[in-house]
C-alpha cells in the first residue's frame, strides 16, 4: 500500500486493445516499485498479455468460470454487482472481491439508472463473503461514511479528476 493505494485499475472503456497494451505496460512499470497490483477493467485478454494482477470484469464483460480458468487460482478477479440478489449470486462465483456502485452520482457512470446509497451497501456488505469494495461518485468528503457503512474499500475516480 502506498499512501493508501492498495491497487490500480485500467479502465476506459473507448480504448483499443493495443492503446491498453501500452498504458497498462507503462502502469505496471510506475506500480511494480510499490508492490501495487495492477487490475484489468473489463478485458481478460489484456490481464493475460500483460501478466497483470488481475481483472474486474462487470455482469455483462463475460463468464467468471470461464475467466478464473484462463487466469488461474492466483489471479485477483473482481466483479461489479448491481443489486442484493446479485450480491447474493456472487457469494458462489470464484472471485475475491465486489464493487458496488454507484454509491454516489459520478460523471463516470452517467448511464447508471440506480444509486445505491449508504443503506443499499450496508445490507451488500452484510450479505457479501467477499470483500467489498464501493465504487462511484467517492470523494475524500464521502469516504469515511462510506467505509463506516462496512465497504473494505473505496474506487476514487473523481477524486483523481477533481478541480
Amino acid at each position: 500500500v502506498c499512501h493508501g493505494v492498495s491497487s490500480v485499475q485500467l479502465r476506459d472503456k473507448n480504448a483499443s486493445y493495443d492503446q491498453l497494451i501500452i498504458v497498462g505496460r507503462q502502469l505496471k512499470t510506475l506500480l511494480s516499485p510499490y508492490n501495487i497490483p495492477l487490475i484489468i477493467n473489463d478485458y481478460v485478454e489484456v490481464a493475460l498479455a500483460l501478466n497483470t494482477q488481475g481483472v474486474h470484469l462487470g455482469q455483462s464483460d463475460g463468464d467468471i468460470n470461464t475467466a478464473r480458468r484462463r487466469l488461474g487460482p492466483n489471479k485477483i478477479i473482481g466483479l461489479t454487482v448491481d443489486n442484493l440478489v446479485q450480491v447474493e449470486v456472487a457469494n458462489k462465483l470464484p472471485i475475491d472481491y465486489i464493487g458496488c456502485g454507484p454509491i454516489f452520482p459520478t460523471k463516470n457512470k452517467e448511464n447508471a439508472a440506480l444509486f445505491w446509497d449508504l443503506n443499499k451497501l450496508r445490507q451488500a456488505c452484510t450479505l457479501s463473503k467477499h470483500p467489498v469494495i464501493a465504487i462511484g461518485g467517492i470523494n475524500l468528503d464521502v469516504a469515511h461514511q462510506v467505509i463506516a457503512a462496512g465497504a473494505d474499500g473505496i474506487a476514487a475516480i473523481d477524486e483523481f479528476y477533481a478541480s
